[in-house]
């Protein structure tokens, strides 16, 4: 990835472009084939679920007439169908997640070769700009494609706490609030990785979009930009950082709240966790 950086002025540029792209369609192959999956299990689930869904209107009919040899036909293949669905399900949570997943990895490479991209406009000839711009754009309409099909993003927030107000009379009630709070800090933790990957994110999606406003500013020429550079743009800041909304503030003001948030999250773990320490302490136990 270094060269990617650099392509501008390196000897590697051609070469390092190609693999960049290379990685797109590569991984655009991954993801075609994961969503696929996703749709044609999701369709074989459905069907099932709609033949079920007509047993069980036949067996309320057939309850109602009180037709017993109707209901005992019925009642066993109600629930093949039903353990069928189960597993069914089972296996579409899994096929989603690796869609998910693959759409994740192609929006992250599609970024860094727009950021490649919008780095070499300003240094190209008139001619190179016009097949840049053109690549670029496709790489937009790519990306918008993807996002459109996994949908809008979930607000990234604080996860709820779930914690009782247990008593602490005893030490098993200590070290059970203990293992409530360490539960709790894990699932902050696991938060942290998120936010990390969606800020870098931002921040490629900014220096991009920056490019790009400096290569429009240029005088050297008519310059057209891209029908779609970044919409959010850059500047502003401050936000709530209890929950970050990835759609209607600007790529500065998403940054900023996020990294709020990425410290909100590193004090909150660090405090469950201080305070399941003094609670293990105080009952003579140990983490």
């Amino acid at each position: 990835m270094r060269c990617i950086i650099v392509l501008a002025v390196t000897p590697c540029g051609i070469e390092g472009q190609n693999v960049v792209r290379d990685s797109v369609d590569s991984r655009r192959q991954v993801y075609t084939e994961a969503y696929d999956a996703y749709q044609e299990t999701r369709s074989a689930l459905d069907e099932l679920t709609g033949r079920w869904q007509s047993l069980l209107d036949r067996l309320d009919e057939a309850q109602e007439r009180g037709d017993e040899a109707a209901i005992n036909r019925l009642r066993p293949d109600i629930q093949e169908l039903a353990d069928e669905i189960e597993k069914d399900g089972a296996a579409l949570d899994g096929v989603e997640r690796e869609w998910y997943e693959a759409g994740r990895a192609l929006i992250q490479i599609i970024g860094d070769y727009q950021l490649d991209l919008s780095s070499r406009l300003q240094a190209a000839d008139e001619a190179s700009q016009v097949n840049l711009l053109q690549e670029f754009n496709e790489m937009q309409n790519l990306r918008d494609e993807v996002e459109g099909q996994m949908g809008p993003r979930e607000p990234l927030r604080l996860p709820e706490t779930n914690i009782q107000d247990l008593p602490e009379n005893t030490p098993v009630d200590l070290m059970r609030k203990a293992a409530s709070y360490r539960d709790y800090a894990r699932k902050l933790d696991g938060l942290l990785p998120v936010l990390v990957e969606e800020i870098e994110r931002l921040e490629r999606d900014r220096q991009r979009e920056d490019q790009m406003r400096a290569y429009d500013r240029d005088p050297l020429g008519n310059r057209i930009l891209p029908v779609r550079v970044g919409g959010t743009g850059s500047g502003g800041a401050g936000a709530d950082t209890t929950e970050v909304d990835l759609t209607s503030r600007t790529l500065a003001q998403q940054i900023e709240a996020m990294r709020q948030l990425e410290e909100e999250v590193q004090r909150e773990r660090d405090r469950f966790l201080a305070e399941a320490e003094e609670l293990e302490r105080r009952a003579g136990g140990s983490p």
